[in-house]
């Protein structure tokens, strides 16, 4: 077998060429980065950047995989659980997930979110212990056309007179593509850059002048791209995904 007959697929076409970095928004990467308990202290410092918690708060972070995570068309999914005790010992329920240009996101999230305490509400004894349910989307497209926002957080608000029913529902959205290009000087804009980032000439910088915790986040990711059979698997989810896109 030539060399050039290795490199082709079975259809004949040239195999698609790995980036040296692969982008943490893939669902393979971004659950190798996320899951991953060793790693908690990203996911820690992801968390201090999106949430109104503060970082003092934060006794234990443990990481799980959901029981009925959301699935994309493909059958992937870019999803991680997360539950947070804090030191005043409230506990709160995370699932963090990567979403594309799907079109039922926003109905299908809305949904998602109060389910996140349904274990919780079999064997509840006071409403008032119930963690915090909080969706965080990590969107690769821009999911809210209503406005340039790279940050949105929605929660039960009276429209009229901006009243609160209840912080214990909540939904963050963050927009890659609707990130401004300087630097807003918030941790928040760097993850994400981070997130939104393909070429290594980002992440470089990243990794050069952000803050201690991107710097380990690129170098993890530096990392996980040198894997071996993640870069296989990688390779053949995108392969799948360009054989069952339209032609």
């Amino acid at each position: 077998m030539t060399a050039q007959s290795k490199s082709t697929t079975a259809r004949g076409s040239k195999a698609p060429e790995l980036a040296e970095i692969l982008p943490p928004k893939n669902d393979v990467v971004f659950r190798r980065l996320f899951a991953d308990p060793e790693n908690a202290r990203l996911v820690q410092g992801f968390l201090e950047a999106v949430l109104d918690l503060p970082a003092g708060e934060y006794a234990s972070i443990t990481i799980r995989t959901p029981k009925s995570a959301p699935r994309r068309k493909n059958g992937k999914s870019a999803v991680v659980a997360i539950d947070i005790v804090t030191k005043s010992e409230k506990a709160v329920h995370v699932e963090v997930q990567v979403v594309n240009g799907d079109s039922s996101v926003r109905d299908r999230i809305a949904f998602r979110t109060p389910q996140l305490n349904s274990e919780e509400l079999e064997t509840i004894t006071a409403y008032y212990f119930i963690p915090k349910a909080i969706s965080i989307l990590i969107a690769d497209c821009r999911l809210l056309e209503e406005n340039d926002e790279y940050f949105n957080r929605f929660r039960y608000y009276n429209r009229k007179n901006g009243v609160l029913l209840t912080d214990r529902l909540e939904i963050d959205v963050l927009e890659s593509p609707k990130l401004p290009k300087e630097n807003d000087n918030t941790l928040l804009w760097q993850w994400v850059k981070f997130f939104g980032s393909e070429r290594k000439e980002d992440f470089d910088i990243l990794e050069q002048t952000g803050a201690p915790v991107i710097r380990e986040a690129v170098a993890t990711l530096k990392a996980v791209s040198a894997d071996k059979k993640l870069r296989r698997v990688y390779a053949a989810r995108a392969e799948s995904a360009k054989d069952a896109s339209p032609r």
